[in-house]
């Protein structure tokens, strides 16, 4: 953690064909607003990241087709949804307020899901049909 304002990646970084595992955290700033293609990235970890606009993830997610574990921190009410992930093995989400049915209806086909939910979302959680789920551990933050 530091004081300073966000820091921006290299483009470039959004159109590496070997990257296998991505972590951004702390003030990361995610400006996604160019072609991306991470066809290699198989786990993928968000936490506290500074997004230019909810596409910025959206796109960054949708770029990643063999994705196999995401893991999200998340404080914002913006949305974001996972588009077109049959193989995501695992998907690890803290979510300080309600995830809306976007987002969790992204997750529907994952194997293995670890969802902590802050305190007044989990009564939302709710309606999904979880297809392939195998395991499911859900946590409130307290």
């Amino acid at each position: 953690m530091w004081s300073a304002e966000p820091t921006s990646l290299p483009k470039s970084l959004y159109t590496c064909d070997t990257l296998v595992y991505l972590r951004l955290s702390n003030k990361v700033f995610v400006d996604v607003s160019s072609p991306v293609c991470l066809p290699s990235l198989k786990r993928l970890h968000l936490v506290f990241v500074v997004y230019k606009d909810e596409d910025s993830v959206v796109r960054l997610l949708s770029s990643c087709p063999i994705l196999e574990y995401l893991y999200v921190v998340h404080t914002s009410t913006n949305s974001c949804s996972i588009e077109n992930k049959p193989r995501l093995g695992k998907a690890v989400i803290y979510y300080y307020r309600y995830p809306d049915d976007k987002f969790m209806k992204s997750l529907s086909l994952v194997r293995y899901l670890e969802i902590f939910l802050g305190n007044e979302t989990v009564a939302y959680c709710h309606g999904i049909n979880f297809s392939e789920l195998i395991e499911c551990k859900i946590c409130l933050i307290i």
